[in-house]
């Protein structure tokens, strides 16, 4: 209760009022408060392959064998093949993708399954028509996107409103799609 009497008090001090009774409509000012936000760290798995070291697998994706050992609670920089490990990754700000660079193994279908996003979306955003690639080949992964299915009555300019993209990004989501009704579309 006293934290709840505490908020008011200085409620109340901040907008002038004697009481903790407003009236409708009426305008007032809430105390300033600082929230922390938890900070979220981006992992896949990695099931490591016959050769793979820390290192190699550090340089690949882009961290430090540090973060590796304690992400995966490992004491040693021992590993063996099969062995899954988490691989931190970062998402670049700005961008509606990230980068991954494959590793000796690596397929469409697996990355797809990795990062969750269909088969079909990596071959549009990578101009690739191979379901297997080559080793340190890199490979744009899309961020939380979204399909939408292009009905007869919609224009450029519904399509933009409804998703709230600009040109230039519903251009850049969907280079190789023409926009025509029944089209399946990515969008933010």
């Amino acid at each position: 209760m006293e934290r709840f009497d505490m908020f008011y008090n200085n409620q109340n001090r901040l907008n002038e009022l004697e009481e903790t009774y407003y009236e409708p409509e009426q305008t007032y000012y809430e105390p300033e408060q600082t929230y922390v936000a938890p900070r979220v760290q981006n992992e896949m798995s990695y099931t490591v392959q016959k050769g793979d070291n820390l290192y190699s697998i550090a340089n690949n994706y882009g961290t430090t064998i540090e973060e590796l050992l304690k992400l995966n609670n490992l004491e040693s920089t021992t590993i063996y093949p099969n062995q899954v490990l988490l691989i931190p990754y970062q998402e670049m700000n700005g961008m509606h993708y990230k980068e991954y660079l494959t590793v000796s193994g690596d397929s469409l279908i697996k990355i797809s399954e990795m990062f969750n996003v269909p088969p079909r979306v990596l071959m549009m955003y990578n101009d690739v028509l191979k379901l297997e690639l080559a080793p340190e080949q890199m490979i744009k992964i899309p961020r939380k996107l979204k399909e939408y299915i292009i009905l007869e009555e919609d224009t450029l300019n519904t399509i933009l409103e409804k998703t709230g993209m600009t040109y230039e990004e519903l251009m850049d989501y969907n280079q190789k799609i023409w926009l025509k009704p029944g089209a399946t579309i990515i969008i933010k």
